[in-house]
């Protein structure tokens, strides 16, 4: 832009790093020329090394400097949360650390190890800000429910530690995206932190402009459509993307999926199918891909298993139902457990191996069989946060899938109502 005169960083009144350098001449030269306004850019006056700036545009440092202003004011707004040594980083730390669990002393952990842990600690304070939780399992629940539903963050919570930045390397901690896909994935991030549902759909799309493999781009849009047939085509395509994106590691990364944030978006894509055919009825092809999904990630950390009982059991597909429980045979859950009691007594009826399995469930969650039972009436809409083991969160989170089938299944709430009599 001719004759536009150039900005200088105002880091007048901060005390100025010892070893803090002149921008770049091609950053300095993509600042003037474009409209982005650096008189307030916090993350210069960090000291920070040539290598840092040396690839990045203006927009880059601009949601740098947006990210690290936004986490500094959610950890109360004081940039003192900066680290300046190892032992401001472990003070910072080991409050939160169990020794116990440690593989190693805490004191031997190495600075990288300490700023991740820092970062983890971070994130779970401002995902449960201002929420109440009875247990820690339910705080637990809540965070693992948001992550899985937002993803980590693309940047560090905290700030990088000062006296670890003359070695850290840009790529360690996401600073910069360096694919189409990446700066794609950049932008559905941002689309799930507003609830601005306009602004959602325009990310979304700005997404698929840059990178049609964005499956979490389809996803976000399928969130936005007028009918089930539009948001199945959209999720469709959000999975054949998230399959493109992975390419040739799909099969490597087979069984342990989850572990892998490039596979987040897929699953996450699958999983949201998989909701939507069934709410259409089309329980089969659900099975399909929930199976799919147990396959890839055998450890279940969507939930996909407890999506699943229920329609098996719907299906009167016993040896599906006979294989999924034994495979998780060690789940607690109520939906385990009174899954299993009523799918033992369709197989054989008042069996004494039926008796002890809804005896256990009924001993592990006493409020199935009051839903079940007529003693308290189900709310027309169920919706549950988050679950707390052996709480009324959990019956309600398992009958809203099962109740039918426990209604539905000759004689089993008498059967329900004698064994419950006894266990009282």
């Amino acid at each position: 832009m001719a004759g536009k005169k150039s900005k200088k960083p105002n880091i007048q009144g901060k005390k100025k790093p010892d070893n803090i350098i002149e921008l770049p001449k091609q950053l300095q030269q993509d600042i003037d020329e474009s409209d982005f306004d650096i008189d307030d850019l916090d993350i210069l006056s960090m000291p920070i090394p040539d290598e840092f700036l040396a690839d990045l545009t203006a927009a880059d440092l601009e949601e740098i400097n947006a990210s690290m202003k936004h986490m500094i004011d959610l950890l109360g707004g004081n940039a003192e949360q900066q680290f300046e040594t190892l032992e401001d980083l472990q003070a910072y730390v080991h409050p939160h650390v169990d020794n116990d669990e440690l593989e190693i002393p805490f004191e031997e952990l190495t600075a990288d190890e300490l700023f991740l842990m820092a970062n983890t600690i971070a994130l779970m304070e401002q995902i449960t800000a201002g929420q109440t939780f009875a247990t820690e399992e339910e705080k637990e629940a809540f965070v693992q429910a948001h992550i899985e539903e937002h993803g980590y963050p693309r940047f560090p919570i905290l700030p990088p530690p000062l006296f670890l930045l003359d070695d850290m390397d840009m790529d360690d901690y996401g600073y910069v995206a360096e694919t189409e896909l990446d700066h794609a994935q950049d932008l559905c991030y941002q689309a799930f932190e507003t609830n601005n549902k306009r602004k959602q759909v325009k990310l979304a799309k700005q997404a698929l402009e840059i990178s049609p493999d964005c499956a979490d781009a389809y996803y976000i849009l399928s969130q936005h459509t007028k009918t089930p047939e539009e948001a199945v085509d959209l999720l469709t395509q959000a999975v054949e993307a998230g399959e493109r994106a992975i390419g040739e590691d799909f099969e490597e990364l087979r069984g342990h999926f989850w572990g892998f944030l490039e596979t987040r978006p897929y699953m996450r894509s699958k999983l949201q199918l998989v909701i939507v055919l069934i709410e259409q009825g089309k329980l089969q092809e659900s099975v399909e891909h929930m199976q799919m999904m147990l396959d890839l990630n055998p450890n279940d950390n969507q939930g996909v298993r407890y999506l699943l009982l229920p329609i098996l059991q719907k299906l009167d597909d016993t040896k599906a139902v006979d294989k999924l429980l034994k495979a998780y045979d060690g789940d607690w859950s109520a939906a385990w457990k009174y899954g299993g009691a009523l799918h033992e007594f369709k197989k054989k009826g008042k069996s004494a191996k039926a008796k002890r399995l809804l005896k256990d469930a009924i001993e592990n969650n006493t409020h199935v069989p009051v839903y079940l039972l007529g003693k308290k009436k189900l709310p027309k809409q169920i919706t549950v946060p988050f679950v707390s083991p052996g709480a009324d969160s959990e019956a309600l989170d398992y009958l809203r899938d099962s109740y039918s089938l426990w209604q539905e299944t000759e004689g089993a709430i008498d059967w329900l109502a004698e064994i419950y009599a006894d266990v009282k």
